[in-house]
Formats: C-alpha cells, structure tokens, sequence
C-alpha cells in the first residue's frame, strides 16, 4: 500500500516556512547567521497550572527565555556564552540547571531574578541535565568523552565521573532505587555482523556512580531521544529509531529502512518489558524527541520531530490489546492498535523538540518554526483518525517577530523533516544523526545488492569529492540529489535540495575530546611526527586541508561480496574520533584496530613495525583531528 500526500502533508510543506518570527544571532553549529532562535528544551517550573512559568532554550540565540503560561508573555531571559544543550528545574522551582556546550559549562540559573547564580566548566559534549534531590546531585552526560558525571548542586563541585559506552544524550533517574538510565546513542560494535547493538547503561549513583549493569538492546535500535519515568516509578520509557539494517534499501514503504519506537524498562526488574511502535501501517511518526506521561499515568504523551505532531496514546488500552512475541509485539498488530488508540495532533509549527503539561493543555516547543502550540487534550475528537492526525484547534503563539530562516537554516529543516519522505517514515537523520554517521552498515542499490556498506559523515563532504564509500557519485550534491530520490522516495525540490547543500556546506567539526585546552597532547605531537613519517605512509594519502587526497585505493579489506568494488575513497580524518566503527564496511572498531588487526597485508600504512607506544600515539593523534 502507498500513502498518497494528503492535504496535510502538502500544507505543512508549503506553508510551515511562513509561520513565524524571531532575532537574529550565530548559529554556534554552523557558520551563519539567522533571524532564528530555535526553542529546543522546555520545561514547567511550577506545579499548580494557574501559576505555572515555563523556561525555555534557545539554541540559535544562546538564551533561557523565562514565560508566563497567560499569553506566553517573555518575563526576562538570560543570555549565556555557549549552546544550550539541556535544561531541568529543581524540585521546588527555585532554580534551573542548564548545561552549555563550546564553551562547556554548567549552569545555576534564578528564575526570578533572571540570572546566573552558580557555574563551573564541564567536559566535552556536556548535556542532559537531571536533578537529584533526595541527593543534591546534578548528573550531566558528557557525550564526547563518552561518561556521566556527578556535580554538588550546590557548589557544583564534581562528585564522581564513571565511563560509560557511546555518546550518552539523555538520562533518566529512578529515585527510589539511585539508579539512574543512561542510553548510549550508537554502537560499539563492529558493523559488518548480522546483529549490531545499542546499549543503556545503569548506574547507582548512591554507590558513586558504579555501573549497575548494560541492558543490551534489540539490534538495530539506536538515536535514542526522550526519557521518562512513570508517576509510579515503576517504567523508565524511552524513545528511539530502530534501523532495518538488514534489508536492501530499494523500497521504503511499511517501515523498510527505519521506524519509530518507544521501549518501557521495569525499574524492578531493571530490564525491557515492551518495545512497541508509534507508527501506523501505512504511515511513519518519525523522529520522536520528548516523552512524558500525564500525572494519572494512563496517557503517553510523545513528540514528533519530524513530522510535527504530538502523540496522545492511551496506553493502558494499546497495552491490553497487542499482541505480544515476548516483549515485543508483531507487525501487523503492532501498528494497528496504536493506530485506533492513539490520536496524532500537529502542533502548529515544524520540528517539536520538547513539550509541558498545563494541566489538560500541552504546550510544544517548535524548534524551526520559532513558536509553541497549545493542544487541549479535553477537546480532542472521541475517535483518532489514523494515519492522519485528527482534526482539531492547535493555538500557536509566536516567539520571534523577526523570524526568519537562511537557506543554511532551511537546509537543516528539510534535513530534519520527514514530512518530505514518502509515507513520513524518515527524514535525512535517520541515517545520518547531526548530520554524521549511525555507526551502521546498508545495502544502497547504488553499487549492487548484498554487499553492506558504512555510513559516512557528511561532513565536509561537498569539498572532499567524489561522493560515496566506492565513489560512485561524483559529488556530494548529486549524492544529496539521489539520497532524496533513492532514499526518501521523494521527487527532488530543487530549491530543498540547494538549501541542504547550503546547509551540509555550513557544518562545522565539533573540536576533539583528545585535545587538551585545544591543542595536541604531548603523546598526539609524537602520534603526528609518525603521521608524517613517509615510511609509515599516512601522509601519502591522508594530506592537506582535509587529510584526504580524494582519491580511491585498495587497503586490503575487500571481501568476496564487494566485488567487482576493491578500492575505497580516502575519507576525511577531521572528527574521526566520533564515526567508528570505521573502514568501508565498519569492521574496525577502533583506529587501533584501523592500524592492527584490520591491516594484516600492510596496505593501509607500514605500521607492523611500530611499537605499542607508537601506535597509541599514531592513534591519538588521528582522534585529535
């Protein structure tokens, strides 16, 4: 079955673009400027709804914008130095914790006196705040550095640090036990095996953060977003993409290549109880970004980025009548039930990141589109209306007078908008998060069948051609062009298409976790005088701006299902720290493995007579670019 674009699609990508207003400011993400703020996180500082306040981030603008809930009327803000990464409030709403990135800090902010009370500097990458009151802790992913960190609430001291897996980006504590959920968004594991896994890793944070256990998640799910805790106390759920890897990339309907879902893990038991979809048949939600239960615990509330809608699942009522495999249901069940149980709302602007619960009102945070929308729950039809959403008044308040978008800036929105693909089921992230990689390997028809392929970052990639693993594009704006036709199942915009090249073009690396105060490490200075040894031959191939000669070469990794395909495109070293696993067919999961045991004939650089000390230094400063 197809999903022909009903009027609602049409609607939302021809008009969505005009909706609003707001400031102009850098964009710390891209080398730009843009009269757009982006509203990201969002949260309630007071519990009663007639008195409530919200405060909310601004990514663009580098704000915390304090609101009243009568009119969405701006009370004060507070400016800060770097990108807002994440926001939580304190239990009574006497402050707000908020984490920046570039510079990295931590941030105590009063409400009502609209500054900033107490910071210190964090790690690389530090986001997703949550407060612990029970223990006046605030706990902070560190995503580059790949850890969790403990900070005093009070004197923002550091408390304890423990490692965890891959790129941690959201967090969410059952207070009872300490025991505090840290999913890891991609993979440590190589990708060329027919099961790739995710992990989300528990720590007891009354025990200094000693890592309770890692709950190995089904293969393919990976990009985890939103996390919360049941009133009860009793389910953690949290949303995610969950990638059909496994399947030849030459249809996308039915879910094909990704769809949406959202797992519940028993806080008792400290494993999953369910994984159940947010899609319909015959039409994706793709992207979901914030979850939250009501305070009866019987609805699930969930937005979608990326097709700019908010779920209203009755859950109890999905729950009962799945069919379940497990603790899974099957795929036929699966997408019917959440169909009639669950009414898709558009929120009345583009990519909702965050939302908050007014009593029966939910307010949405519209990143691209600058405004929030109020959805009244009481005023819903008695009937969904699946796959489409239902019929209903979305009030939208405009957050910017002066918005307005670059073509930088509407590139990224059409990157992000799965509005765009055929049946909604993914947008551009599905494949490529912030524009990078998913640490996944695909079967693209674009160079035959069963021979799987590793993502590449788009990064840089409109000034390092040719385009593609084999090379096979000439570029990265045919690439764009054919990612649309081939990968979103979507006629090419010439005017999207243009805007996300701008916007791809626009990107900027994200600095090292390796480098110290900016600059190399005394071990990466040895690793780069080896680099640069023309006996070791890292440098023959890997030179210039972009440590790439942009050329294709066979560095003895090809196996019988590539042929007729031997020689590979040099990609860019620049951020490599964060795209294992690595090679054509991400089989090494580490550089180290890059200059070991995945070079045995000695084809890609004379390593083999290294020592130990040398190769680490070669591999540290390789990650420090």
């Amino acid at each position: 079955m197809e999903l022909l674009k009903n009027k609602y699609t049409k609607q939302v990508s021809n008009h969505v673009l005009f909706l609003l207003l707001f400031m102009g400011v850098i964009c710390s993400a891209l080398d730009i400027r843009a009269s757009w703020m982006g509203p990201e996180y969002m949260v309630k500082l007071d519990d009663k709804a007639d008195q409530a306040r919200l405060a909310i981030t601004f990514r663009n603008s580098r704000e915390v914008g304090f609101f009243n809930t009568d009119g969405f009327r701006l009370l004060g803000k507070v400016q800060l130095d770097g990108t807002p990464t994440g926001i939580t409030p304190s239990t009574d709403g006497k402050f707000v914790i908020v984490t920046q990135n570039t510079p990295e800090k931590i941030l105590v902010i009063d409400p009502k006196q609209f500054k900033i009370i107490r910071q210190t500097e964090a790690q690389s990458g530090v986001c997703a705040p949550v407060f612990d009151a029970e223990r006046n802790n605030i706990y902070v992913c560190n995503r580059w550095p790949h850890s969790v960190s403990a900070y005093n609430a009070d004197t923002l001291e550091p408390v304890w640090t423990t490692p965890v897996l891959r790129e941690p980006a959201s967090a969410a504590l059952d207070a009872k036990r300490g025991i505090l959920y840290v999913p890891n968004r991609l993979t440590v594991e190589p990708a060329n095996q027919d099961q790739v896994h995710t992990r989300i890793s528990l720590l007891n944070v009354s025990q200094n953060g000693k890592k309770v256990k890692d709950i190995r998640m089904e293969s393919g799910i990976n990009d985890y977003h939103g996390m919360a805790v049941s009133p009860d106390g009793h389910t953690i759920a949290v949303l995610h993409n969950y990638s059909k890897f496994f399947q030849t990339t030459f249809q996308i309907e039915w879910a094909w290549m990704n769809s949406s879902y959202v797992t519940f893990i028993d806080t008792e038991k400290q494993a999953v109880r369910y994984i159940i979809p947010l899609d319909d048949v015959i039409r994706g939600a793709a992207s979901p970004w914030a979850v939250e239960w009501t305070p009866d615990g019987k609805t699930l509330l969930v937005c979608h980025a990326g097709v700019h809608e908010l779920s209203v699942i009755n859950l109890e009522e999905v729950i009962s009548h799945m069919q379940f495999q497990g603790n899974r249901v099957s795929y036929i069940d699966q997408h019917e039930v959440m169909g009639v149980y669950r009414h898709r709302v558009p929120t009345g602007g583009n990519g909702p990141r965050s939302f908050a619960q007014l009593g029966s009102k939910v307010v949405v945070a519209n990143f691209f589109t600058d405004n929030l929308g109020v959805i009244d729950r009481t005023a819903l039809p008695a009937q969904s209306n699946p796959p489409n959403p239902v019929k209903t008044e979305v009030k939208t308040y405009a957050l910017n007078p002066d918005y307005s978008l670059t073509i930088e800036n509407r590139g990224e929105m059409y990157f992000n908008d799965a509005m765009l693909s055929k049946q909604n089921w993914q947008s551009c992230i599905g494949c490529h998060p912030d524009g990078r990689a998913d640490g996944i390997n695909w079967d693209l028809v674009n160079d035959g069948l069963g021979n799987l392929k590793n993502t590449k970052s788009l990064l840089y990639s409109h000034k390092t051609p040719p385009a593609m693993v084999t090379g096979i594009r000439p570029d990265a704006e045919y690439a764009v062009r054919s990612g649309i036709r081939a990968i979103l199942f979507t006629p090419v915009d010439e005017e999207q298409a243009q805007a996300m090249d701008a916007y791809l073009k626009a990107m900027r690396p994200v600095p090292s976790p390796y480098l110290v105060k900016g600059e190399l490490s005394a071990k990466a200075l040895e690793g780069k005088d080896i680099f640069e040894d023309s006996e070791v031959g890292c440098i023959q191939c890997h030179f210039g701006t972009y440590f790439t000669d942009q050329s294709l070469h066979d560095v003895g990794t090809a196996v019988a299902d590539d042929a007729p395909h031997t020689d590979w495109d040099t990609p860019t070293l620049i951020e490599c720290w964060r795209t294992a696993p690595y090679l054509h067919d991400g089989s090494a999961v580490t550089i180290m493995d890059v200059l070991t045991t995945r070079n045995k004939e000695q084809k890609h650089g004379h390593t083999d007579q290294l020592t130990s000390e040398q190769l680490e230094a070669l591999a540290e400063y390789v990650l420090s670019l």
